[in-house]
């Protein structure tokens, strides 16, 4: 069985090899949902990266963006939701170069008008233009058994940054307080302080088009609450005007929520003379199809403890207090799904059986020895 790092390593090359060597095809579009019309230094904003594959099959995505430095910077990317699930490199920012990078495919390829790909939450640093541009070196590779690659076309992205100060409003949640964290919650609470010359509209979407229509609301509270809502990613978008004035946008927050646990994943035990010398691991991925895996744990034995591991391949141990090896994979909103290995499958491996083997003999002999010991003790003290 070949490593998870060693594997990469040779889809990267195949990937690079690709993409230099294949024939040419129809562009693929690249383009933008973007809830705020206008962005305000210092305070987030989030745009979500689409692919239009144009009625071709496409199965793999080389991607690089680059946006001003001087004037953003990226704060938070996610890969929840998103088509890809092969990933080669996750999305990899540098705020220093101002450059956002990242490698992944589809499973058995893909073909739709809208394809999710990541989001990205930026940060404005200073007032004026900025930017997000797509350098030419990013690929699209069609799932045609060729390998035939297509350019990306994607319009640049301009935002007017505007001081903090001008925001017109602050909107505020408290059941979601934080707009880049993910929530279990499916009711919505959205407060904000209505002027009393002031008359509003508001709309509440899954979709980051949608605006606020041109009918007034009752919002006379600033206090409204949204129930039942499904996972994903919403916006509450407000607008005003006073009694001669146009209808202008005055705030959007962002909401998250994710109520589902990550996909069923099966682990995966094996030995290969590469890794760890040889000696027995366990190898998981998963799926989280909302939020994105945050992190995994793994449990050795039903007596064990809970660790958490960066790496998705881990060495078994040689003894295991227990009947079962525990994966534990979370999500960003903190949905959990486990899975266990046990013991009879973990004996298939005869590194792995002698292991348990000796310490059951080591552990028989230590309670001869002493039970002997004991034995001739109380036999000597008792005996008259």
């Amino acid at each position: 069985m070949i490593g998870q790092d060693k594997m990469k390593k040779i889809i990267l090359t195949i990937l690079i090899s690709l993409l230099f060597t294949a024939n040419q095809a129809s562009a693929v579009s690249l383009y933008v949902g973007a809830a705020n019309q206008v962005a305000y230094q210092d305070q987030t904003f989030l745009v979500e990266w689409y692919l239009d594959t144009q009625d071709e099959e496409i199965n793999t995505v080389y991607l690089k963006l680059k946006f001003s430095k001087n004037a953003l910077e990226v704060v938070d990317t996610s890969v929840g939701g998103s088509a890809l699930n092969l990933w080669i490199k996750l999305p990899e920012v540098s705020n220093d170069l101002g450059t956002i990078e990242l490698t992944g495919g589809i499973s058995g390829g893909i073909k739709s008008d809208k394809v999710p790909i990541f989001t990205t939450t930026f940060k404005p640093k200073q007032t004026g233009s900025a930017l997000i541009t797509m350098d030419e070196s990013s690929t699209i590779l069609l799932s045609d058994g060729e390998g035939t690659s297509t350019s990306l076309l994607f319009n640049q992205l301009k935002f007017t940054v505007q001081p903090a100060d001008a925001a017109p409003y602050k909107i505020t949640s408290p059941t979601h307080p934080s707009e880049t964290d993910w929530y279990k919650s499916e009711t919505v609470e959205i407060s904000f302080d209505p002027k009393a010359n002031e008359t509003y509209s508001f709309s509440f979407s899954s979709n980051a088009e949608v605006i606020p229509d041109d009918k007034p609301d009752d919002v006379k509270s600033g206090k409204l609450k949204f129930e039942n809502i499904t996972d994903g990613i919403y916006y509450f978008k407000l607008s005003s005007k006073t009694s001669s004035g146009p209808w202008q946008e005055s705030g959007v927050f962002r909401v998250q929520i994710d109520r589902t646990p990550p996909e069923n994943f099966k682990p995966e035990v094996a030995s290969d003379p590469a890794i760890f010398n040889g000696k027995p691991f366990i190898s998981f991925t998963a799926v989280d199809q909302v939020s994105g895996v945050d992190h995994y744990e793994i449990r050795f034995g039903s007596l064990g403890r809970w660790n958490r591991t960066d790496s998705s391949v881990v060495q078994i141990p040689g003894i295991i207090l227990g009947d079962v090896v525990e994966i534990k994979v979370v999500d960003a909103a903190g949905n959990e799904q486990i899975q266990r290995v046990s013991i009879d499958e973990l004996s298939q491996n005869s590194l792995f059986r002698s292991w348990i083997i000796w310490a059951i003999m080591l552990i028989g002999l230590v309670f001869v020895f002493f039970g002997v010991r004991l034995y001739r003790y109380f036999r000597k003290k008792y005996t008259i």
